[in-house]
């Protein structure tokens, strides 16, 4: 695939991607929140989106050089030769990423996984599972 034949977004649109719209956006337009990260959410996770300030370039090489180079070259990547500890945690109706490429991951490295069939982007609804798993999976590997 080349860099010109991904169409879809990669990223946030720009305009989100600066303190005020965010917070605007959280404040008056929730639900499109809830559509996109497939995910109930609680009002105190929007804000763990804020400041976005802090995470704007990051958040713009995702877009630009990130996300497109690991779509175009996924199988380059050798991530099997990862030697830290992996743990992955995901939910099959999260579309960023799909689970197709989670699968991926996963057959590639020796990850600890906690993966759900529905909770979205924010996994909601699997808290407690999450946090023991995560907690679970520090202990082993410390």
């Amino acid at each position: 695939m080349a860099r010109d034949e991904i169409k879809r977004m990669m990223g946030p649109p720009a305009p989100l991607v600066n303190d005020f719209p965010m917070w605007f956006s959280t404040k008056c337009f929730g639900f499109v929140f809830k559509s996109m990260f497939k995910s109930e959410i609680d009002k105190s996770m929007y804000d763990t989106m804020l400041p976005v300030e802090p995470r704007k370039k990051g958040i713009k090489m995702d877009e630009l050089i990130t996300n497109i180079d690991m779509d175009i070259n996924y199988d380059d990547y050798k991530i099997e030769m990862i030697a830290a500890p992996i743990l992955v945690v995901h939910a099959k109706d999260d579309t960023m990423p799909k689970y197709e490429n989670i699968e991926k991951f996963i057959a590639k490295t020796n990850a600890k996984t906690a993966v759900f069939q529905t909770g979205g982007h924010f996994i909601t609804g699997h808290g407690d599972a999450v946090s023991t798993t995560i907690k679970e999976f520090i202990e082993k590997t410390k």
